[in-house]
């Protein structure tokens, strides 16, 4: 059996992540996410890549004013290939990465 990752977990109780609102909502799907921002005026955060196409003209990106930053990355299995799928998110990624500023 497989050992659990206590990293997601660790990661949500960080109390200097955590905001005061008079209602939090947590999910973890994309289309639920944007489907309450929207019908509800909310936010989130993320990294700021969005598709138009994809998501439509009601989400919109907004850059914070923090000093903390977000970092993107990959994991894999050792020994691993990327899917084609794979590859064109890491490609889409790094055309992305060349109009944003890298702090």
């Amino acid at each position: 059996m497989a050992k659990k990752s206590n990293y997601y977990p660790r990661t949500l109780r960080r109390k200097k992540w955590e905001v005061q609102r008079d209602k939090n909502i947590k999910v973890r799907d994309r289309a639920t996410l944007f489907n309450l921002a929207v019908g509800l005026n909310g936010y989130t955060v993320s990294t700021g890549i969005i598709s138009k196409e994809l998501n439509g003209e009601n989400i919109i990106a907004r850059p914070l004013e923090v000093d903390e930053y977000m970092k993107v990355g990959i994991i894999m299995q050792k020994n691993t290939k990327l899917s084609v799928y794979g590859k064109v998110y890491v490609e889409a990624l790094k055309e992305h990465l060349k109009y944003t500023e890298i702090l």
